[in-house]
């Protein structure tokens, strides 16, 4: 009865033990997982700074995934008409320039929940040649997530409004394929955001005027300086050498019909011609 009685005594002794070794390990196993959700949420933050979101942003433009780019940061359609085919990986690729990513600076102070991130980029030449450094500040502000993790937005990107002129608006211009607005040399400077339109950074070839008549050096500049820049760009179209000889021709021809009229010569003559009709005399001296 003894011996029963003690091993009973040993077991009931041995049960509060063993809760308390498994309260010990629950413990240290709920010390663990917070250490871990932590550590998660820390490099997780860490990943979604303002400098890690910006240097992806612009990544995405140098590699030429305009479109990604796009999608996270909304273009302001308050500084000019937003053309999502300009603003796709399309009308990135018109570009005879790519975005280089030099440095990424952020300048937000401690605790802020705005930020706002300082980017250096240089224009490359599809042919190799390097243009001038750029340096642009976006904005960010910052958001929770299930009230723990921390994300940085961007406000504003590196699209930039640009006023193409031209002092034949009639003429239709493009890039790539899409249209865009012109305006006359004669209006009026200022923004006007109907006649304005968002770039990415790069130098755009502009096409949609082919003619054998005018010509003009179409190239709109597009640096993308910030959203606050209004960049404006003259397209001016000039006579070609076939228009030139053509209207030579023409003009030739006309005076050499009125000077054989003489005296019969019409009103539509020029009038140094039809002072001398009376005469009966035209000499005809042709510019060099």
């Amino acid at each position: 009865m003894t011996g029963h009685a003690a091993g009973r005594g040993a077991t009931t002794r041995s049960r509060p033990a063993r809760r308390h070794l498994g309260a010990i390990a629950g413990l240290l196993a709920l010390v663990v997982l917070i250490w871990t959700a932590v550590g998660l949420i820390e490099r997780s933050d860490r990943a979604h700074d303002p400098e890690s979101v910006v240097r992806g942003y612009v990544t995405l433009l140098a590699e030429g995934r305009a479109q990604e780019a796009t999608d996270r940061v909304a273009p302001d359609v308050r500084l000019g008409r937003v053309v999502p085919a300009l603003l796709g990986d399309a009308g990135l690729a018109a570009s005879t320039r790519s975005i280089r990513l030099d440095r990424v600076t952020e300048r937000t102070p401690a605790g802020s929940d705005e930020a706002v991130v300082a980017v250096d980029y240089t224009l490359v030449g599809d042919d190799g040649s390097v243009g001038t450094t750029h340096t642009a500040s976006l904005h960010l502000v910052k958001s929770r997530r299930f009230l723990v993790f921390t994300r940085w937005r961007l406000v504003d990107g590196l699209a930039a409004p640009v006023a193409v002129r031209s002092n034949i608006p009639s003429l239709p211009l493009t890039i790539g394929a899409t249209p865009i607005p012109v305006q006359p040399e004669t209006a009026p400077p200022g923004p006007d955001p109907d006649h304005q339109v968002l770039l990415y950074p790069g130098t755009y070839p502009v096409g949609g005027a082919a003619t054998p008549w005018l010509a003009a050096d179409a190239v709109v500049q597009a640096p993308g300086l910030g959203a606050s820049a209004v960049l404006p760009q003259s397209i001016t179209f000039m006579a070609t050498p076939a228009l030139s000889t053509r209207v030579d021709r023409a003009v030739t021809a006309a005076v050499q019909a009125c000077a054989a009229a003489g005296a019969a010569m019409s009103a539509g003559c020029p009038s140094a011609l039809r002072a001398t009709r009376d005469r009966g005399v035209v000499t005809i001296t042709r510019p060099a």
